[in-house]
This record gives C-alpha cells, structure tokens and sequence, in this order.
C-alpha cells in the first residue's frame, strides 16, 4: 500500500500519484513540500477549464507585468548612471579651458 501522498515531503521536481480505484488522481507539488491535488483538465467542466486558463493567463500576465517593471528599473537607472558620467565629463572638459 502506497503511503499517502498529502503526509509525504516529496524532492522537488518530482511526481506523487496515488491510486484510487482504475484511475490514478494527479498531485502537485507546492513549494512546501507538500503533495495537494489537482484535478486533471480532462475532469474538468467546461467552465473550470475556462477559469483555469483565465487563471493560468493572469498569472503569466503579472509575471510579465513584474519582468518589464524591473526592466525598466534597471534601464533607468543605467541611463542616470550614463548621465552622471557625461556630467562629470562636462565638468572635466570645462575646466581643461581649451
């Protein structure tokens, strides 16, 4: 008999099923180490699906959102940095009095 999965601490990256009569019910891995279940998409209604994937999209949609604001970040504080040199390049050129 297979231990139960939701008292098991798995290694990440790997699979838990536990069999329940001819099918075997699908388990996710959280980032606790803990199996939950899921539900398989082929077991879902119409409309679980459909709310699945809006979720799915969302969550890929704020990992975008949050990979463009640090893009930014890091662009404008490179461009304040490129500033601040060519002021300190002004400066140098100024006091040369070509």
């Amino acid at each position: 008999m297979p231990v139960d999965p939701k008292q098991t601490n798995v290694p990440d990256d790997e699979s838990v099923t536990k069999p329940t009569g001819h099918k075997q019910t699908p388990y996710k891995i959280c980032k606790n180490k803990k199996a939950i279940k899921t539900k398989k998409i082929a077991d879902m209604t119409k409309d679980e699906r459909k709310q699945e994937i809006e979720r799915l999209e969302r969550e890929r949609g704020r990992e975008q959102i949050e990979i463009v604001q640090k893009t930014m970040r890091i662009v404008g504080l490179k461009a304040q940095d490129l500033m601040e040199e060519i002021g300190y390049a002004e400066e140098d050129v100024e006091s040369l009095d070509l």
